[in-house]
């Protein structure tokens, strides 16, 4: 599926005033240099970064400098740096969590499958053999994890006829249009898509996720750039500095 053909979907696609469109993910990894007394770096997990621009690079930069955060950014491929910007399984999370990533009204952050109310669906086992919507194979939440969802479901996922999003909006917006009979989306995109368009929400999983800024050095953030990512929120769906983050990212919140 390509962003062409995704996009004449949108117009289909019931959003309500909270909607957010964000481009696809990659296989891009962000570095964020600070110029700082201690030059830190912090790296976006390939896993959840977005198709990163030089644009979207260059609005964080601006708007952490107007924040008393000098942070210069530039887009690479390295993995060695004193902060990480990630997502793990609740129980798996390693220590020094220093920002929490918020979710829309604070929705735990859980993997979930949607399909039309109408249908009657009810239990997971009913998407075997059905065509389906996902984020590249390369996403944990948009594709590995709903994935697992289905085959611990016994759903021999091999049947499936898989089409793949490069968004979560994207997605749902297939679904909607008759294209797949069920998409995955995280709880705190899909509740409200949900409410909206007349969905199910199914899941046979527990597992809720953590994410946010984990400190990976002894190299800290200054006081300035940790109130500027906590003061950080998504302004709209055009917001060119929260497009460096997944889609059900809102902002941070000091984990105290």
């Amino acid at each position: 599926m390509t962003k062409r053909s995704i996009k004449k979907y949108h117009s289909r696609f019931k959003t309500g005033r909270s909607l957010l469109l964000l481009t696809g993910i990659t296989a891009h990894s962000c570095i964020l240099m600070a110029d700082t007394e201690h030059s830190l770096s912090m790296t976006i997990d390939t896993y959840l970064n977005p198709e990163i621009s030089q644009n979207h690079l260059d609005a964080m930069n601006i708007w952490l400098e107007s924040n008393n955060c000098k942070i210069a950014m530039r887009a690479v491929s390295s993995s060695n740096s004193d902060l990480l910007f990630a997502i793990f399984p609740k129980n798996d999370a390693p220590n020094n969590h220093i920002l929490l990533a918020k979710t829309r009204n604070d929705e735990p952050l859980k993997v979930v499958w949607l399909v039309h109310r109408s249908t009657g669906a009810s239990e997971l086992s009913s998407i075997s053999g059905q065509r389906v919507a996902l984020l590249p194979k390369s996403s944990l939440l948009g594709h590995q994890a709903p994935i697992k969802q289905l085959t611990d479901a016994g759903v021999n996922t091999n049947n499936l006829t898989i089409y793949t999003s490069e968004e979560y909006q994207g997605a749902v917006a297939l679904l909607l249009h008759g294209d797949v009979s069920a998409a995955s989306a995280p709880m705190p995109l899909a509740k409200p898509w949900a409410t909206a368009n007349d969905l199910n929400i199914l899941t046979n999983s527990e597992t809720t996720y953590v994410s946010g800024i984990w400190q990976l050095t002894d190299n800290r953030m200054t006081t300035g750039c940790i109130n500027a990512f906590a003061n950080m929120k998504r302004e709209s769906r055009q917001d060119l500095k929260m497009k460096l983050f997944p889609e059900w990212l809102q902002g941070f919140t000091i984990n105290k």
